[in-house]
């Protein structure tokens, strides 16, 4: 049998840290560092979530503050070394050795231009894309190995319990991109679930209402208070 794990990766579009000042006003989740996000003017912030694979919160909201986008792949520790070729009668049959296989998600963070200011809410509407962030970690560190490796079609017959495989399907499922495609959708469809759950009404009420307190706090040159009525602003 072979010994399989799967390795979460997380990694970052902008590698630039967070300010201290901001980050003294954000509650991270555990395991998870704070990067600067990339700011996009309004008409980027609309593309973004219009070619976002899964972006079914927020629909028909006018201002979209932030927004985390993911990329998914996946890859072999040592993919040469990890596949053993093996001749048989029937023809050519591979054969798993072990080892790692990575499921990578690059991360993207966006703020609408604008909402760096005032500090308290900008810095709510960073920590509320960071709690994606989490979430993306805990999915592909623990919640998608554990599916997958219920699955018969691929990853049981032929990366846990080693079974040859024939070369045609080694080179579509395994060389090819057959494998990705597969865990691709279940990936999708769990981080669909949480992040359902983080864009929910319920979920940022309350990094809504931060963002609206911070910015009644404004002061006026003369130190009268600035006077607005209270915006929804949405974030996901």
């Amino acid at each position: 049998m072979a010994k399989l794990e799967f390795k979460g990766r997380i990694t970052y579009k902008n590698q630039k840290k967070l300010p201290a000042s901001i980050l003294k006003l954000i509650k991270l989740s555990p395991g998870v560092t704070a990067y600067e996000p990339i700011f996009v003017d309004s008409s980027g912030m609309q593309a973004l979530r219009k070619n976002k694979s899964s972006d079914s919160q927020g629909q028909g909201l006018s201002t979209t503050a932030g927004l985390t986008v993911p990329a998914f792949s996946l890859s072999f520790e040592n993919f040469d070394k990890q596949w053993t070729k093996k001749d048989a009668s029937g023809g050519a049959q591979w054969v798993f050795n072990g080892g790692a296989v990575y499921l990578n998600v690059e991360l993207a963070v966006y703020i609408l231009q604008g909402y760096d200011d005032p500090p308290k809410a900008y810095a709510a509407i960073v920590e509320h894309e960071y709690l994606h962030v989490y979430d993306d970690s805990v999915l592909v560190k623990k919640t998608l190995p554990e599916e997958l490796l219920k699955d018969d079609t691929y990853t049981k017959p032929y990366l846990v319990e080693g079974k040859a495989v024939s070369d045609s399907t080694f080179q579509s499922v395994f060389k090819g991109d057959r494998y990705l495609k597969w865990v691709e959708p279940i990936w999708a469809e769990k981080r669909n679930e949480r992040e359902r759950f983080r864009d929910s009404e319920q979920e940022y009420k309350r990094f809504r209402e931060r963002i609206d307190d911070a910015r009644s706090e404004l002061v006026r040159p003369h130190g009268r208070p600035e006077l607005k009525p209270r915006q929804k602003t949405p974030i996901h």
